[in-house]
């Protein structure tokens, strides 16, 4: 996580078990910090950035011991890790999460397992931003080497130590490593102890170089998920409204193979129609709607948004022609009316030239009168039963020389979804998602749908307009259902 203090201008990159919330407390003084993880957005005005670092088995040891045994002398209010968390975990458990990679580190979903790899994800990953700092400062002599920053930024330069693990009668220590064990640590951690320079336990020589690179390799796959790794201000940002538009998307040369191969792996849930400032936050309330599908199509609608929000955002205007051409099709048969209809839209918005935007409007059109009469009579009208019995009077004079529809013999709606189809037919980007509309509307619970039901039947029966008829009708069959009640009742 990493802290911005406005005034002062500076980046704290809190490297998690090196001593960073101690360091939080000591640059309380400077105001409340922003934060953003995984990341350090460009809107900061940053004139100087700086982070602790530690031993890497040490700091190993002291995420662990926390997890397992909880913290002996915290003094925080909020105290997640007085307690232990998981009291069974071990050095070899220890390392098997950290090599598997469908435990996240970035915290994106809140768990235990998932908590302590963040904990104990290598410093030197990208994912701590290790490289913006221009000054490190070392855990083992961290109270000297804070005296300059303090005096750098007019703070207290005393260090009030909190959760700490240190002198635990049963914590787990370098002799409890088996030689597996050390060897899994040491592919893990390589580059910690090349780039920190700290002396590892063994020589880097030393250990089964055959395991040493399969480790590595294993784990180079998993700190680079292609999904992740193209798109890592979405999977890795938090907690900052700092972002930009243009930031907030992928590269707009990324390779959407990557989005297409990767699907949603997160509880189904209902389209949310809501408007969230911060764009991250505002993609992620998204993602539940596509559960199931291609990470694609999450992607494609998080481009949409952005475009929403600025229609000539260049980033967003690539990407979004880039996917609906390479991947238009798929996208159509996957996508539902919501989204079909927003890509319409999208197209009319920003398309490149007026045959495009024009072969959009017609799927952004029809989707859109078919949701306002549907709406109309959810609003105003009660439930309509089927078949349907015509309770006011049909065809006739509507509004200058435009009459009625028939529905039981008139040709309205397939001359419409003909002249849709023979305009809809090219192979243009726009018209993929038109011509899906359009179908999928026709075959939906929709006022399209409903009159080509009816379409050639006979004329159901019409309720009279005339007041007096319709009660005199229901005073006659009341009198004949009390006379067979009645003759029920006693029979002859």
């Amino acid at each position: 996580m990493n802290f911005y203090y406005k005034n002062s201008r500076t980046v704290f990159i809190h490297i998690k078990k090196a001593g960073g919330s101690s360091i939080r407390r000591a640059l309380a003084q400077l105001g409340t910090a922003k934060s953003a993880l995984g990341f350090i957005p460009s809107t900061w005005h940053v004139e100087y950035t700086f982070c602790v670092v530690r031993n890497p088995l040490d700091r190993f040891l002291s995420a662990v011991n926390m997890f397992k045994f909880g913290v002996l002398d915290s003094t925080e209010v909020i105290k997640d890790y007085n307690s232990p968390s998981l009291p069974n975990i071990t050095i070899s458990a220890a390392l098997d999460i950290m090599e598997n990679s469908k435990v996240e580190y970035n915290r994106k979903n809140r768990n235990l397992e998932g908590n302590l790899k963040h904990h104990l994800w290598p410093q030197t990953e990208p994912f701590f931003c290790l490289s913006h700092a221009n000054r490190i400062l070392e855990y083992e002599r961290i109270q000297d080497d804070f005296f300059e920053v303090a005096r750098r930024l007019g703070v207290n330069p005393e260090i009030e130590w909190i959760r700490r693990t240190k002198n635990h009668p049963q914590s787990l220590k370098i002799d409890d490593f088996s030689n597996r064990d050390m060897a899994r640590f040491m592919g893990i951690y390589q580059s910690d102890y090349e780039v920190l320079g700290y002396e590892p336990p063994v020589l880097l020589s030393n250990y089964n170089a055959h395991h040493r690179a399969n480790t590595s390799n294993m784990f180079v796959g998993i700190d680079r998920d292609p999904c992740v790794a193209a798109w890592r201000y979405y999977f890795e940002c938090s907690g900052t409204d700092e972002l930009t538009l243009s930031e907030s998307l992928p590269k707009a040369n990324v390779n959407l193979k990557i989005f297409h191969n990767i699907f949603v792996e997160t509880e189904k849930n209902s389209s949310w129609p809501g408007r969230n400032k911060n764009i991250i936050d505002h993609f992620r309330s998204l993602e539940p709607e596509f559960s199931g599908q291609p990470r694609l199509n999450h992607l494609l609608a998080c481009v949409i948004v952005v475009l929403r929000r600025d229609p000539q955002n260049k980033i967003g205007l690539e990407l979004f022609f880039k996917i609906v051409t390479q991947y238009g099709s798929e996208l159509a048969n996957s996508l539902n009316i919501r989204w079909l209809s927003s890509v319409c839209d999208t197209f009319v918005d920003v398309g490149r030239n007026s045959e495009e935007r024009a072969i959009a409007a017609l799927g952004s059109s029809i989707s859109a009168l078919v949701k306002l009469s549907e709406t109309e009579r959810r609003v105003y009208h009660p439930k309509v039963p089927w078949p349907p019995r015509l309770k006011f009077s049909r065809g006739g004079h509507m509004y200058e020389g435009v009459m009625g529809f028939s529905p039981e013999k008139g040709d309205m709606i397939d001359n419409l979804l003909s002249r849709l189809d023979s305009v809809l037919e090219g192979s243009k980007p726009a018209s993929v998602f038109s011509r899906e509309l359009v179908a999928r509307l026709s075959e939906k619970h929709s006022t399209i749908s409903r009159f080509k039901k009816i379409a050639g039947k006979k004329n159901p029966h019409m309720v009279s307009d005339d007041l007096s008829l319709i009660i005199k009708d229901a005073i006659i069959e009341e009198g004949k259902s009390k006379e067979r009640d009645s003759s029920n009742e006693n029979p002859a």
